[in-house]
């Protein structure tokens, strides 16, 4: 009877080990190099633009992602709030989202062979698109390899231009039916 006991019993620890191994944790990928360099930025971080045509400026300021382990940085901003997401399906193809309003569906670039795809729709603005210039001049800074993103559908801003490293150096707001204020970087302070 003893030993029958002792049988049960280590059935019974055997059983319960078991239990947890069959089940894998999800594991969350890490967002491509690329989606680092252009969106990623540590909680702390502040962009001043300027307002063109004001003397006014506004300030934008990351802070820790709350809502989805996806979210590789959230901005608030005095215009408008916004965030960037990153996903990545079966072909292996990363694309990242990014929303300037929380009820919008936001929209998707695409990395294909460690490049944003679309570059040549880059000055079709008509259509939504995405691609890399050589270099821009913003407020007296030269920046390289930026992204510039149309995109019509978006609720808040309509372009956005990424430097690498910096992050939105320039947007251009959606107005009735045009082009409404744009907003260039001013100044940008990385948190440490």
């Amino acid at each position: 009877m003893k030993n029958l006991l002792i049988v049960f019993g280590l059935i019974g620890i055997l059983g319960v080990q078991s239990c947890g191994k069959g089940k894998n944790p999800i594991k969350i990928p890490t967002p491509h190099p690329l989606l680092q360099e252009y969106f990623k930025h540590k909680p702390g971080t502040i962009w001043v633009y300027n307002i063109e045509g004001t003397n006014d400026t506004t300030i934008d300021h990351a802070i820790e992602p709350q809502n989805s382990p996806y979210d590789i940085t959230q901005i608030i901003s005095q215009e408008k709030p916004f965030k960037f997401s990153f996903e990545c399906n079966e072909s292996n193809i990363i694309s990242l989202r990014f929303y300037d309003d929380w009820y919008s569906i936001g929209h998707t670039k695409v990395i294909e062979n460690n490049k944003f795809s679309n570059v040549q729709s880059l000055f079709n603005p008509n259509a939504d698109s995405t691609g890399l210039l050589d270099s821009i001049l913003v407020n007296g800074v030269k920046y390289y390899n930026v992204l510039k993103s149309i995109d019509n559908t978006m609720a808040q801003f309509r372009e956005y231009w990424f430097a690498p490293g910096v992050g939105i150096i320039k947007k251009v707001q959606h107005s009735n039916g045009g082009i409404g204020k744009t907003f260039t970087l001013r100044s940008f302070k990385p948190a440490k």
